[in-house]
């Protein structure tokens, strides 16, 4: 989607690397439909993307994109659309991404510190297991 693409600053269509994100800083969900923790976080993590967003000091300088793990381009559609999630959510059917990223639990977030040649992991959580967010008492 264009919207998607602008956001992210990229170019043209299909795939595309990380480090090609026009953005120092990248926060990457994974997540999951059938994952009822994934469906609580959603609230918040849109909440989190709108504050970026509202700061014109942060806009550019973090993004947040969102792999969906084991889920059809239809199925990312519908949770987009049931949950209004603002950001760009990329399918990953075969759990491809995911494997590489080495995620183990749903929801997570990882960090990325973007030079636009390299990428470092700054971070990766799984606010599940903290508690953080959950309004529901995990």
């Amino acid at each position: 989607m264009m919207a998607e693409a602008n956001y992210l600053g990229i170019s043209g269509s299909g795939k595309f690397k990380i480090t090609q994100i026009k953005s120092p800083v990248i926060i990457i969900e994974v997540l999951c439909t059938d994952c009822p923790n994934c469906r609580i976080a959603a609230s918040w993590v849109n909440e989190v993307y709108e504050e970026i967003q509202a700061r014109p000091d942060l806009k550019e300088k973090i993004k947040i994109i969102g792999i969906m793990q084991n889920n059809s381009i239809d199925e990312v559609d519908s949770f987009r659309a049931r949950f209004k999630v603002p950001f760009p959510l990329f399918p990953d059917q075969n759990s491809t991404i995911t494997d590489k990223l080495g995620v183990e639990d749903l929801p997570t977030f990882i960090g990325v510190k973007n030079t636009m040649t390299e990428q470092r992991r700054s971070f990766i959580s799984n606010p599940v297991r903290f508690g953080f967010g959950m309004k529901t008492g995990f």
